[in-house]
């Protein structure tokens, strides 16, 4: 058994992890035994509005849960991971997946603000593994981080 929760239209990063229905369906699940993942398609230009890229969000959730089932990746009774999926603008395409970090207090990038995000290279600095979750969803990556019971906290960057 596993469950999926979303995808829902608007991210789940940083603060919003704590207040989504998206991600706390996935904790439940994960209370009760059963393995899950949350998955999140933000908006080309805020939580808002749209296109979303849903067919992305389901390649994504799909890639995961494969992983999981080949043994690839920890499915801890602690881990509920959480998967959010920029949507480019027209002319960008994502910029890859990144193994992020929920961001502790929902921290906002030094240059932006959490809910707006860009596929654009030029657009900051690229994200590397271990960057949190605002970041990598800021900077156009798909974000998958763990917003289960063991999740390693991270503190923001100074401004």
């Amino acid at each position: 058994d596993i469950v999926i929760s979303g995808t829902n239209k608007g991210q789940n990063v940083g603060t919003f992890a704590a207040l989504s229905g998206t991600v706390g369906a996935a904790r439940t699940a994960r209370v009760s035994g059963v393995p899950a993942i949350a998955t999140s398609t933000g908006g080309e230009v805020n939580i808002v509005v749209g296109p979303f890229d849903f067919t992305t969000g389901v390649s994504e959730t799909v890639t995961l849960f494969r992983e999981w089932r080949l043994g690839r990746r920890n499915n801890s009774i602690t881990t509920v991971e959480s998967i959010n999926i920029p949507s480019c603008e027209a002319t960008f395409s994502l910029r890859g997946t990144i193994e992020s970090v929920l961001t502790v207090g929902g921290c906002i990038p030094v240059n932006g603000d959490a809910a707006l995000q860009s596929c654009d290279p030029s657009a900051g600095v690229p994200a590397v593994d271990g960057d949190t979750d605002v970041e990598a969803f800021h900077n156009g990556y798909v974000s998958r981080a763990n917003v289960g019971w063991d999740y390693s906290a991270q503190n923001c960057p100074p401004p």
